[in-house]
């Protein structure tokens, strides 16, 4: 090998390495939030999980985390989510494949939000990661109304977790009990927990599936 192909294979396993670092770093974030969610964060069992890392260790890292999957997350579930409402419920498993992955993409980084937390780390994140999440929310949670024909596919994957964690996972618990039949019998109390929907609802009427949109 010349200079130049030893500079290039020493960097490529610098990138490996830092990748393997900054992976290494989201997954103790996730397995500590996930210890919090069952209702198992006490301290012998955070430092259980945390093995050989300390929080220093962690902290140097997490500014340089990466969370720009929660924009690729967002498109998908804002391009596929409206066709929830016209798909044969049998499709989802196939169909809607990709958008529930999303899903399990943000409920991957509220876990690890919820593992800095604990670890009193959370101000490490940096701010592109902030804003990473905080976009995800903005996007998604205007149009959420059009993922409840998902039903289970969208909200029982929270179950495992104590109740009081629900509401903060609100992509998944938010008008849990309503189904897509639901909608049309229940359209008052759906357009309380989805205002948004409410065009969605006049069209309905005017196409005399519902006599009153609330």
């Amino acid at each position: 090998m010349n200079e130049e192909e030893v500079r290039e294979a020493a960097f490529g396993e610098i990138d490996a390495a830092m990748s393997g670092i900054f992976a290494s770093t989201r997954s103790v974030l996730e397995a500590v939030g996930t210890l919090v969610a069952i209702g198992c964060g006490s301290d012998s069992q955070i430092d259980a999980a945390l093995g050989s890392r300390s929080r220093n260790v962690l902290s140097s890292v997490m500014s340089h985390l990466d969370y720009s999957e929660l924009d690729d997350a967002s498109i998908i579930i804002m391009r596929d989510g409206p066709t929830c409402l016209t798909m044969d419920p049998e499709c989802f498993d196939e169909e809607m494949r990709e958008v529930i992955d999303a899903l399990r993409i943000r409920d991957r980084v509220e876990l690890e939000w919820m593992g800095a937390e604990r670890l009193g780390l959370v101000e490490d994140f940096s701010g592109d990661a902030v804003s990473a999440r905080g976009s995800f929310d903005e996007c998604v949670s205007t149009d959420l109304w059009q993922l409840v024909p998902l039903g289970d596919l969208r909200t029982t994957e929270v179950l495992w977790m104590q109740p009081c964690f629900h509401q903060r996972f609100w992509w998944r618990s938010r008008g849990a009990q309503f189904t897509y039949d639901s909608i049309l019998t229940q359209m008052e109390a759906f357009l309380k927990t989805f205002p948004d929907a409410r065009q969605m609802a006049e069209q309905l009427q005017e196409m005399g599936h519902v006599t009153n949109p609330g």
